[in-house]
């Protein structure tokens, strides 16, 4: 499946996970109403409050997610007020209101991204004052919804509560509010103001305050909680002993050709997970076509390599044991004649795949998978933050999390992993690159050479289409795309957006996003190396020409 539409939506979107808590009981009922009045710029109706806030300029977006979130409230509070009125009465009710409302808000604003609340002009909880932003419209007794820019960047949202018949049992007059219900508000609220309504009466507001981060970081149906990256990935057959065969198959050079070059090699664990070359280096000094991606959180993708050739890990682990600029064996039955020629090999392989035959290229590959699926690097400080850590993100990753987002790098780079992954596809996802080949960029930096997924497909529909990338550590994979060529992550960024999104960054907005990208740097598992099984007295190389009779004998070389 292609995805390379420039006008599809975001599917990233930001969550400021603030863990607060309304300590307090929720004042009066749900507002029938709220939903239904419409929006207006609020300086009409400051002509009694000049110090109230500016009208809104917030983005239409931000304004979706308050309106959203306060309909959660909504549902989920009436709906529990109205369960328990069935069962307990109108009185059970006012437990509802004291001890699970700061939950069910709880709740919301964690699903939403957002702080939320209820509060009025006549108060029944102290504790349920309002903020001091939500004051001059209380004062003016807004009954219209309102979205105002708050000082700290964050949007806040009124939505105002209208008093139903139902409401009427607990905060309508001295005949309306029922007998059962006056001694127990007497014992919670001896100070109650919140009586005295009429049908349709102003009650008071539904508050939001949704972060200038936006809304969620998560890609769309991930389960995946704020977007943090899974702290798992094992199969249910990966066993210990699996693993540790894989991890030696991982970091043993004698599966290349020379006995030169392992998998480690181009995917250095001991840093980045690649090898720091615009392309790779394979046996004899050959070079690859192609910049070697991390291995890092590779099992959170769609597909491997950057044309997407290999659906799996397994299938992926062994490609690169026969190809040419790589390991260079001439074949995967070549491979396995030299791991049979190793007792200790044969010896492992039985005892993990429990067969005397079990030496097979399969094998390798479900081996070295297994080994993959535990190179995960979690609790980054953007995981801490999604995570509920509001402090874990500096102001200015804040910033450039925000222009990620707005600018338009989430339509690809989404989801826990940042590549569009959520664990549920069945189908693999490519995009166009370059998208507008006209850049000057393009050229320089000869970014429309490589044909992409076209090679492993030759469907002329798959031309300069690729894996989305992951962008998961970053910071330590230079240098950047498919070919290596460009060397910076602040240049990286500046491409991307002119041959992606056809949008030109001012300097503090690369450097912004840049240090939002590094936020994304995680913990790294340590890796004990392994002791590889040996041949005593004998090497395992097929091709035993010495150093001497390759006709450079200058020791000064060597």
């Amino acid at each position: 499946m292609k995805a390379a539409n420039p006008g599809r939506f975001s599917r990233l979107t930001i969550v400021a996970t603030t863990v607060f808590a309304v300590t307090g009981a929720f004042v009066g009922c749900q507002g029938r109403d709220a939903a239904k009045t419409s929006d207006r710029d609020h300086s009409a109706a400051a002509s009694s409050a000049a110090e109230a806030p500016e009208p809104n300029r917030a983005s239409d977006k931000r304004k979706a997610v308050a309106e959203k979130a306060k309909d959660a409230l909504f549902t989920q509070l009436s709906g529990r007020l109205m369960e328990v009125m069935q069962t307990e009465g109108p009185a059970g009710a006012i437990n509802v209101c004291s001890n699970e409302a700061v939950l069910i808000a709880e709740s919301v604003g964690k699903e939403h991204g957002v702080e939320i609340g209820r509060t009025a002009f006549k108060l029944r909880n102290p504790k349920n004052a309002p903020r001091d932003w939500i004051k001059p419209f209380v004062e003016q007794r807004t009954d219209t919804p309102q979205h105002v820019q708050l000082e700290n960047g964050n949007l806040g949202a009124l939505y105002p509560i209208r008093i139903s018949v139902k409401c009427l049992m607990c905060h309508g007059g001295e005949n309306d509010v029922l007998d059962a219900v006056k001694p127990e508000l007497a014992k919670r609220y001896p100070d109650d103001q919140a009586t005295g309504f009429k049908l349709d009466d102003l009650r008071g507001w539904f508050w939001v305050e949704v972060p200038s981060t936006g809304t969620q970081l998560i890609s769309v149906n991930s389960t995946s909680a704020g977007g943090a990256l899974p702290t798992q990935s094992a199969l249910p057959g990966d066993t210990d002993a699996l693993v540790q065969l894989g991890k030696k198959l991982y970091f043993d050079p004698r599966l290349s050709l020379t006995g030169t070059v392992s998998c480690n090699t181009c995917h250095n664990l001991m840093e980045g997970g690649d090898d720091g070359r615009p392309t790779s280096m394979g046996v004899s000094g050959l070079l690859g076509p192609r910049n070697a991606p991390t291995v890092w959180n590779s099992v959170f993708q769609h597909s491997q390599f950057w044309d997407g050739r290999a659906a799996t890990l397994e299938e992926q682990s062994i490609g690169p044991i026969v190809a040419a600029p790589e390991m260079g064996m001439p074949s995967h039955d070549v491979a396995i004649q030299r791991l049979s020629a190793i007792d200790g090999y044969v010896q492992e392989f039985a005892k993990v795949f429990k067969s005397s035959d079990a030496v097979t290229i399969d094998n390798v590959g479900k081996a070295i998978a297994a080994f993959e699926r535990t190179l995960i690097t979690p609790n980054s400080a953007f995981d801490k933050y999604v995570s509920g850590d509001a402090s874990a993100l500096t102001s200015q990753q804040l910033r450039g999390m925000e222009r990620f987002d707005s600018v338009g790098c989430t339509e690809c780079h989404s989801g826990p992993n940042f590549n569009s992954w959520t664990g549920d596809e069945s189908d693999m996802i490519y995009e166009e690159f370059p998208r507008y080949s006209d850049s000057p960029l393009v050229k320089q930096h000869k970014l429309d050479l490589d044909l992409g997924r076209f090679n492993a497909t030759n469907d002329d529909a798959d031309k300069h289409f690729f894996k989305i990338a992951l962008l998961r550590n970053i910071t330590l994979t230079g240098p950047y795309f498919h070919n290596g060529a460009v060397d910076t992550l602040g240049d990286a960024v500046r491409i991307m957006a002119k041959t992606q999104l056809d949008e030109e960054l001012s300097d503090g907005e690369v450097d912004d996003i840049v240090s939002f990208l590094s936020a994304l740097e995680g913990e790294f598992p340590e890796i004990v190396l392994p002791r590889l099984p040996s041949r005593s007295g004998r090497s395992i190389l097929e091709n035993q020409t010495a150093a001497s009779d390759v006709g450079n004998n200058d020791t000064e070389t060597l």
